[in-house]
């Protein structure tokens, strides 16, 4: 069966949004009823990259403050974000979705894990920060301009980094992370190309005799 800290794991989380209270809503079922083997849920953290989220607030942040800097050569940003305030001197685990899918597949393949694991960087930024490093990897002088109309919801305060710990105790290998490179690498590999998830893969063509085939079987069925 699964450990006493694999159960506290999902006992600790304290959503704040209607989807995070089913996730944890499951997660505590699944501990409570699934076989030692028998699921696997990870918690990520502020995630970016192809196919990132663009709700609002921190989420997307990456994408939308891009698509300024292209159209107007700045970013704006509610003044709740402003480096000296509570919300701009916070920080956040900020970490790139191909570090977090090679994390996610290296637990699949682990035949021990099972439970509920926390995966990010471990390593915390401020947006300010985030923001530079988009100005930097597109070559231009950082413009930020602070908004106090722009409505802010801060997101779930505690925690602010990924506990990797039980990560490690699996024998995961951890990327080597660093936030500017892993910005740039967004920046300049998709976002200054144009290019769209998925856009790389290019579906075989159907033979089309092995299409009436299907077919024919098909009605004889």
């Amino acid at each position: 069966g699964l450990s006493a800290s694999q159960r506290a794991d999902s006992t600790n989380f304290r959503p704040l949004t209607p989807s995070g209270v089913l996730a944890a809503m499951f997660d505590r079922f699944a501990l409570a009823n699934a076989a030692s083997r028998g699921f696997l849920s990870l918690k990520h953290y502020r995630l970016f990259g192809p196919g990132e989220r663009m709700d609002s607030g921190i989420y997307g942040l990456v994408s939308r403050a891009f698509q300024q800097i292209q159209e107007s050569g700045k970013v704006i940003l509610p003044t709740a974000l402003k480096p000296g305030s509570p919300t701009g001197d916070a920080l956040h685990d900020f970490f790139p979705v191909s570090s977090a899918a090679s994390m996610a597949v290296a637990l699949t393949r682990n035949a021990s894990t099972s439970g509920v694991y926390e995966i990010g960087s471990g390593e915390a930024y401020s947006v300010a920060r985030v923001i530079k490093g988009i100005f930097d990897a597109m070559g231009k002088k950082p413009d930020i301009v602070w908004d106090e109309t722009i409505p802010f919801v801060p997101p779930s305060p505690q925690p602010i980094l990924a506990d990797l710990t039980r990560v490690k105790s699996a024998g995961t290998k951890i990327e080597e992370f660093d936030l500017k490179e892993s910005i740039a690498n967004f920046v300049k590999d998709w976002l200054l190309t144009g290019r769209v998830p998925g856009s790389e893969v290019t579906p075989p063509i159907p033979d089309p005799e092995s299409q009436k085939s299907v077919i024919r079987s098909g009605k004889k069925s």
